[in-house]
């Protein structure tokens, strides 16, 4: 079933929208006051790909992880009044995280030559400014307001397909409709058209392997897989270690130069056209894909990702699936790192507010509602996935930082997902899927003091009056359709003030945060 208009507006609190004081000058707003935008950067360079109105696409893909910085952006009018601004993930971070072998390599993250980003920004006419994580400026690009669009119809005429995508996406797993399942779209790079048959008997098996992977496989039922034939000029990819190794291919992709990346990472290069990425981004639109796989035509181990891009690039090698299954964790369930390497990458201080899988604070761990009574804190090593705990050596931290299991997929790629990182997934899938009503809620008190919470409606046995839920307890809350009110105006020292307010959750497992704005997480 399609995702409820509550669920949208959620899922939008990611996408930051700072409308500011306009001048006395201010333009007129055309007939949409909201449209979603499409930007590549790449160098010092944006830009725009695509435009259309938000009541048209999916929401927004969440952002960075916590306590990396971002990509900022303004629009500013025609008289140099700023009318908008916001921030989005680092469209540059890229991931290699594990070397041959499955094991942690320890070396520093590289970076992406190019990346787009999604903005949301009202439809007026202006220019579009960009600076990258590190503060510098990323670019410029004229922005000319959309006009009403006919019911149901995108404006999408700043793509240009190439003539190299074949044919239609085809479905290697079909489980129903796209806009109500989790999509997967793998596309092949370095393959020549005569050599796209083998990228094809890839790809299935990159699903076989994804689809047998628990946390996957839960929820194989919910997943589509397509893959979309783009041919190469040339076979294979680039190597910058190898001076004969130069190719010509759809995504430009290389393997790393073993200076500024590790050999083994493979990514797009610099030379990559804005056309091939808007391209790349057109086919899983058609698709609604919500993480796109590109398979680099070598049987070398390797393989990166580019979360905020929801983008993975991994060779022909069936064990480079496992990569996949780990990347979409950041990308898509928005699980942190549990491994711990390089001194110089931890910032104990960055997980003080913790992730659902990383925390620095023992006494208010996201995951505490599943740890046993008298479990000892931190967790001695058991080597295990069971029983929850706090294992010390997370996020890039040695000391200082807990995650909820001795093993874990987000700690090393062997092992199977903790029982913590499966709720997430769990989660995300009941969100994207809108997977039937959702009445009893299982609500966790994060917001440093007690807090009041009850069934937005009626009192009665399937409505909740209000419950009292002291600070770091779990207690059902029974509700109608998710909605439910939060209040803490008698508690004393509470963080944040919350006064009957109304909010819905997402899932039938939800964490009360210190934030009045966002409560739920």
């Amino acid at each position: 079933m399609p995702l409820r208009p509550r669920l949208l507006l959620l899922a939008l609190s990611t996408s930051i929208l700072a409308p500011l004081a306009c001048s006395s000058a201010a333009p007129a707003t055309a007939s949409a006051e909201i449209v979603r935008v499409d930007a590549l950067l790449s160098g010092r360079r944006a830009t725009l790909l695509r435009a259309r109105t938000t009541r048209e696409v999916r929401p927004l893909a969440p952002g960075a992880p916590a306590g990396e910085p971002g990509v900022r952006w303004e629009l500013i009018d025609p008289t140099g009044a700023r009318i908008a601004r916001g921030t989005g993930p680092d469209v540059h971070a890229a991931r290699y995280e594990f070397g041959e072998g499955e094991q942690v390599d320890p070396v520093a993250n590289p970076r992406s030559a190019v990346g787009t980003i999604s903005i949301e920004i009202p439809n007026v006419d202006g220019t579009l400014r960009f600076w990258d994580a590190d503060g510098t400026a990323a670019g410029e690009v004229p922005f000319h307001a959309l006009g009403a669009p006919a019911p149901g119809v995108s404006e999408s005429s700043l793509v240009n397909l190439s003539t190299d995508v074949l044919g239609a996406p085809v479905a290697l797993v079909d489980h129903g409709d796209a806009r109500s399942h989790v999509n997967f779209l793998f596309l092949p790079e370095g393959y020549t058209e005569e050599e796209l048959p083998q990228f094809h008997e890839q790809a299935a098996r990159f699903a076989s392997g994804l689809s047998q992977i628990a946390g996957y496989s839960d929820h194989w039922d919910e997943v589509n897989v397509y893959y979309q034939d783009v041919r190469s000029k040339s076979s294979g990819i680039a190597d910058p270690t190898r001076p004969d190794a130069t190719r010509s291919t759809a995504f430009e992709a290389t393997f790393g130069d073993g200076v500024s990346s590790p050999q083994r990472c493979i990514l797009p290069s610099h030379r990559v056209s804005a056309a091939a990425i808007a391209s790349a981004h057109a086919i899983a639109r058609k698709v609604a894909a919500d993480q796109i796989v590109i398979v680099a035509n070598t049987s070398v181990y390797g393989g990166c990702a580019i979360p905020a891009d929801r983008i993975a690039v991994i060779s022909a090698n069936d064990a480079a699936i496992r990569i996949v299954a780990h990347e979409v964790g950041h990308s898509l369930f928005k699980l942190a790192d549990e491994y711990a390497y390089n001194p110089p990458t931890c910032d104990v201080a960055r997980w003080k507010k913790g992730t659902a899988n990383v925390s620095s604070d023992l006494a208010a761990l996201p995951w505490q509602d599943l740890i046993p009574d008298g479990t000892t804190l931190p967790s001695e090593p058991n080597d295990s996935a069971t029983p929850i705990g706090a294992f010390e050596g997370a996020g890039y931290c040695a000391t200082g930082a807990y995650r909820p299991s001795d093993k874990c997929m987000m700690n090393l790629l062997a092992d199977s997902f903790c029982p913590v990182c499966r709720r997430e997934i769990d989660r995300y899938f009941a969100k994207r899927t809108g997977a039937g009503p959702i009445n009893d809620v299982r609500v966790r008190n994060a917001s440093g003091a007690g807090l009041f919470v009850g069934c937005d409606g009626t009192t009665s046995e399937t409505c909740s009056e209000l419950t009292y839920i002291a600070a770091g307890k779990t207690a059902l809350i029974h509700t109608q359709d998710g909605s439910m009110i939060l209040d803490n105006q008698t508690v004393p020292n509470a963080p944040v003030a919350m006064s009957f307010q109304h909010v819905t959750a997402a899932s039938a497992d939800v964490t009360v945060g210190a934030d009045a704005t966002h409560p739920l997480r």
